[in-house]
């Protein structure tokens, strides 16, 4: 998510663009946008570096499951993240990559090199998407593959539909998915109003509050 501000006050004119988060940095890098919120900290810290004056503050966070059909293949449930990569590998299984630079396929590179020290792009079995999560795990769904997701749009979409997918593995502690705020280093008025409010307490409350199906969605991590 990005938005850009016009105004004074967060009663202004906010338009927000739904990316993943390596195209919300190249908005924020070319100047088109002053606040973005992203979930990639390797590539936020690589931003940070380049633009001097900027800001980062944590928002919120769930964490990365793999998402799988009910009948489980490979035969990952309950293992944790890595040695349920491995299990899907050795069998080939099918698997689906957003594969779009986003903050969930920035994640999911890190998991598989964690696994087999590298990412099995050149398997058959390894397929590339390139579309939003919802659509990923719709696919996922359809095709009976694994994919790893967030926890939270997950768990919408099993709320809404009849989606054919559920958790099958995740870290305990979980793998945590941490949402921060950037701020361009001329970010106007209104884009560091809204920001605040962002981290404010009200905010924060209602990220607590926010749930699907009973369950908390995020979880604050602003001070």
């Amino acid at each position: 998510m990005l938005t850009k501000a016009y105004g004074a006050a967060c009663a202004c004119e906010l338009r927000p663009l739904a990316v993943g988060s390596t195209q919300a940095l190249a908005y924020l890098e070319r100047g088109e946008v002053e606040l973005a919120i992203t979930h990639a900290p390797g590539l936020e810290q690589e931003y940070l570096q380049r633009h001097p004056g900027s800001e980062q503050h944590e928002l919120m966070m769930n964490e990365f499951i793999l998402a799988g059909p009910l009948a489980d293949p490979a035969g990952v449930r309950g293992l944790h993240l890595t040695a349920a990569l491995q299990r899907v590998a050795e069998n080939e299984a099918l698997f689906l990559s957003r594969a779009d630079g986003s903050g969930t396929n920035q994640a999911e590179r890190r998991m598989w090199i964690e696994a087999q020290d590298e990412i099995p792009e050149e398997e058959e079995w390894y397929r590339a998407a390139s579309v939003s999560m919802a659509k990923l795990l719709l696919v996922a769904a359809q095709q009976r593959a694994y994919a790893i997701s967030d926890s939270a749009t997950l768990a919408y979409l099993q709320e809404r539909q009849d989606l054919q997918l559920e958790v099958l593995s995740q870290d305990r502690p979980p793998r945590a998915n941490v949402y921060s705020v950037l701020l361009s280093p001329d970010a106007s008025p209104a884009a560091r109003e809204f920001a605040a409010w962002l981290l404010s307490d009200p905010a924060q409350d209602l990220i607590r509050t926010y749930r699907i199906a009973g369950e908390p969605a995020f979880r604050p991590v602003a001070p």
